[in-house]
């Protein structure tokens, strides 16, 4: 357990996110240009996102170095201070690496339930997790793969349903 303030771990997760938003941005410049001239190619839209999601992390970042500045000149106790559980951080990372290598093995439902039961298992309970599980998944199967025609590897819900 790391003793953290939570003005360093904001900053910390601010300067991350702002480092994957530009390492994003760049990556759109590989993406195929617009068949059509005088059109926006393919890299448009995720650049728009981008921008957009780089402002905001810049204005998270002016408030926090703005209004940061009087609990960083106290030496006396932090009421900002958290404990930062290092075992509980280090499960959830397992889990997701482990749900993204799982999705091409076991399929979209299978590993999805599975992910939000094992993190949702120590904090809610077994009955409860497990229908958090399972209308999650099915409330994320009907937005993407029924709604938004996202294409998931499923292995026992169809890929499709005619109205």
């Amino acid at each position: 357990m790391l003793k953290v303030r939570s003005f360093t771990a904001e900053l910390v997760t601010a300067l991350l996110l702002l480092a994957a938003i530009a390492a994003l941005f760049a990556h759109t410049f590989s993406f195929a240009p617009s068949p059509v001239r005088g059109y926006p190619g393919a890299g448009f839209f995720p650049r728009l996102a981008l921008i957009g999601a780089g402002l905001f992390t810049l204005a998270w970042i002016g408030l926090l170095l703005i209004g940061g500045k009087e609990n960083r000149t106290s030496d006396e106790e932090d009421p900002t201070e958290f404990d930062f559980e290092l075992k509980d951080y280090a499960i959830s990372i397992a889990a997701v690496l482990a749900y993204v290598f799982a999705l091409d093995v076991v399929g979209f439902e299978i590993s999805t339930f599975l992910l939000l039961a094992v993190l949702l298992l120590p904090r809610i309970g077994p009955v409860a997790a497990i229908v958090a599980g399972l209308l999650t998944t099915a409330v994320l199967y009907g937005t993407f793969v029924l709604l938004l025609n996202v294409s998931v590897p499923l292995q026992f819900l169809p890929s499709y349903i005619r109205f």
